[in-house]
């Protein structure tokens, strides 16, 4: 018998009113005395203290506070306006 294939992709949730998307390198959260998950939970709770920021804000406080300048980064955010 012959098993089921998965699908070809994963469902993705899609993003609701406010929501925010934050692509970025690992230059934003790699550092040489911890890991990447300590870097992506820094940035997690960097982000949520500041999800109601104008995006540019988030950009650059995020990118001041996270970012040690050793590398070279990128950060994109993009966010789902409410309705109205």
């Amino acid at each position: 018998m012959r098993r089921p294939r998965p699908p070809a992709y994963l469902p993705r949730p899609h993003p609701g009113p406010g929501d925010t998307l934050l692509l970025y390198t690992d230059g934003l959260i790699e550092t040489p005395t911890s890991s990447l998950d300590e870097g992506q939970h820094r940035l997690l709770t960097a982000a949520a203290r500041q999800r109601d920021e104008e995006l540019s804000e988030l950009l650059i406080s995020l990118q001041n506070s996270l970012s040690d300048n050793r590398d070279d980064i990128a950060l994109i955010a993009f966010r789902v306006d409410p309705p109205g």
